[in-house]
């Protein structure tokens, strides 16, 4: 393992020409992973060193032990004098007539609740670097996370949704649900919200019965507020001792109602029948493992780069009493991380 600067890590791990490449980044340090000795279509047990990679929303995993690791204390990444990209077009997957028949849909059905997202694709003059991309994107509140499969494809993001973090046996989670922009008067208002509130409680309730099948000696903060870049959400800390492997605790807490709704079965039926779109790696787990630690991340916020086209995705709670426009204007808020381009 090799300890790096904070200072050039981030240079190292773009200038290597190792791939596939990973790089978290939060309040606690950061780190990156490069090339791949092995590589896994799960994530393995006993682990005697440390794999990093993610899930699929509804199915697959991919999952490599790097060839180099590198750490250093936080970090905070100056956007660099990029000259951006030109962008020459722009088509919706998910096109708001169909949206709202969608949320329509959800509304009207027993299901308690389902996450409904959006996603569209956007062309640029030329190809894009995620590097670059990255060192603009605003990270308050957020883990910065990239992916980097070749000189071509890579999915970025910055993500203010932990779906576990581990030390030992010692795990700490959270709930995290219900949006509002920025601002005291918004923030008052999402604490006083009865469809907020009732759709976070929905989340908190689930996460504390559903841990007490992997874990024991639960805790749970009181409701607080998180802040992001441009919106804020309703947060609650859990804490606890895991009783089973990491993978067991990823496929019992994957996908929280958060990001697929309750029942889970109904909901995720519901997702695969409504959205026009594959979701791939979005909402899924990313993160690495080891022996004695892992951290793992819920990735939204996030984007896929295919050379010149950027695909990102946003999405949102449906329960009864959503309204599609409003829906659809929480979405527009959570894509502002990608406005800058």
């Amino acid at each position: 393992m090799s300890v790096k600067k904070v200072c050039d890590l981030f240079e190292d791990f773009e200038k290597s020409d190792l791939y596939p490449k990973a790089f978290f980044s939060n309040e606690t340090g950061a780190i990156a992973a490069l090339g791949a000795k092995r590589h896994f279509d799960h994530l393995p047990k006993g682990l005697d060193e440390e794999v990093f990679g993610g899930f699929g929303f509804f199915e697959g995993a991919h999952f490599f032990s790097p060839q180099k690791i590198l750490r250093s204390d936080p970090l905070s990444l100056s956007p660099s004098s990029y000259d951006l990209p030109k962008r020459i077009g722009e088509s919706e997957l998910f096109p708001f007539s169909q949206y709202k028949k969608g949320i329509e849909r959800v509304v009207n059905s027993p299901i308690k609740k389902v996450v409904i997202a959006r996603t569209k694709i956007v062309e640029y003059d030329r190809p894009l670097n995620p590097y670059d991309i990255m060192r603009h994107l605003p990270t308050k509140g957020s883990t910065l996370f990239g992916f980097m499969w070749n000189d071509r494809e890579a999915f970025i993001g910055a993500t203010p949704e932990v779906l576990y973090t581990r030390s030992g046996e010692e795990i700490a989670t959270m709930a995290l649900a219900g949006t509002r922009p920025l601002g005291e008067t918004q923030k008052q208002d999402l604490l006083n919200s009865k469809k907020d509130m009732d759709e976070f409680l929905c989340v908190k309730e689930w996460l504390h019965e559903t841990l007490s099948q992997v874990a024991t000696g639960i805790t749970a903060s009181p409701i607080g507020v998180k802040e992001t870049p441009f919106v804020q959400h309703l947060i609650s800390h859990f804490k606890g001792k895991l009783s089973a492997t990491d993978e067991a605790l990823i496929r019992t807490l994957h996908p929280t109602p958060a990001l697929g709704g309750l029942p889970r079965k109904e909901a995720l039926e519901m997702i695969r029948d409504i959205e026009p779109f594959e979701r791939g790696w979005y909402g899924a787990p990313v993160g690495f493992a080891g022996p004695d630690d892992a951290q793992f991340f819920v990735a939204i916020r996030s984007a896929m780069i295919d050379g010149p086209t950027l695909q990102p995705f946003a999405g949102g709670g449906i329960v009864d009493g959503s309204i599609p426009e409003t829906e659809w204007e929480e979405t527009n808020h959570k894509l502002k991380l990608w406005d800058f381009l």
